[in-house]
């Protein structure tokens, strides 16, 4: 046990990506019981234990996943896939010959969100304020910002210099200058390297923003890259209002796409295919499968020497059921 919790609070110092993966039920015959942990970091390497390996390449994918939109989820992974009352559980057929049930929840561990804001206006002031509550990393840039009235967690610089945001973890920044250094803001929010970029404006406005910029040699490429209006459209007002939207939106890109990290953060350390065992349907690594097989001039890879035995033995039957 000691040592996924090891793995687990390295990667945090570290302020990397993981998931944690819980085994909380388990039907015989199964090697791993209920309890039993694992660390999957976001190379996709597994620390712990929560079964063999079919179980474990299962639970690689979905961690991957889990970590890329920032939500956990509950598998079970079965022979049968049976309808459950329970639609939050994520049914995946096990055929590989060792049987049994296992359901794992896997959690994903992210580093703070970054939030780079700049301006030193209502809006601003009140977006910090509001982003305090979820613990985010927060700074603020803008000349006269130090007058904000702001929660102590937030950092304050008096200019538009951001330096490149550090780390692997979602970042996002917000230009919400409205018409106090508006170019000088989006230069540096785009030179910060945040995953996301966004800006608090009307449309008509940033079209004539970004002509300007553009004319004077940015590049219309790295403009493209803002999202404008900044937030939902929740009919905001107020310069709360405007903050609710913004948290809102940031909210929603982070659970459902995933908000990019600062710089090249890919979630595999390698760039090899995964593919599909014709018989049990288990996603591998062709690198790590227990055998491969030729047939009529494609190599198949296996889980398992048993699945490999299956296939050889009738090859069309399974490649019928896969089309």
């Amino acid at each position: 046990m000691s040592h996924w919790l090891e793995k687990a609070a390295e990667l945090r110092a570290k302020g990397t990506p993981f998931a944690i993966a819980t085994v909380v039920d388990a039907v015989a015959p199964t090697s791993a019981k209920p309890g039993a942990k694992a660390i999957i970091n976001a190379q996709g390497n597994l620390y712990g234990w929560i079964g063999g390996g079919c179980t474990q390449a299962v639970i690689i994918e979905e961690a991957l996943d889990c970590i890329q939109v920032g939500a956990g989820r509950l598998i079970r992974l079965s022979p049968d896939v049976e309808p459950s009352a329970n639609h939050s559980v994520k049914q995946v057929a096990m055929r590989c010959e060792s049987g049994g049930t296992l359901e794992v929840y896997i959690e994903p561990v992210l580093p703070k969100m970054t939030l780079l804001i700049f301006g030193a206006g209502p809006a601003a002031e009140a977006l910090a304020g509001l982003a305090a509550i979820l613990d985010y990393e927060i700074t603020v840039f803008a000349p006269g910002a130090e007058a904000l009235k702001l929660p102590s967690s937030v950092r304050v610089r008096g200019n538009f210099e951001a330096p490149p945001v550090e780390g692997t973890g979602p970042s996002i920044a917000v230009i919400a200058t409205q018409g106090n250094g508006d170019e000088q803001a989006i230069k540096a929010a785009l030179t910060s390297g945040a995953g996301y970029v966004t800006m608090v404006t009307s449309r008509t406005k940033a079209t004539s923003l970004f002509a300007g910029l553009e004319k004077h040699g940015l590049s219309g490429d790295a403009l493209a890259k803002i999202k404008v209006p900044a937030g939902l459209d929740i009919k905001a007002v107020t310069p709360g209002e405007i903050a609710v939207s913004v948290l809102a939106e940031i909210i929603q890109e982070a659970r459902t796409k995933g908000i990019g990290a600062a710089g090249p953060a890919p979630l595999a350390s390698e760039a090899t295919e995964k593919v599909k065992d014709p018989v049990c349907e288990m996603i591998i690594d062709p690198r790590t499968a227990a055998g491969s097989s030729e047939f009529e001039g494609t190599t198949y890879h296996f889980c398992s020497l048993g699945c490999l035995d299956s296939f050889e033995a009738d090859p069309r039957k399974y490649l019928l059921e896969e089309a």
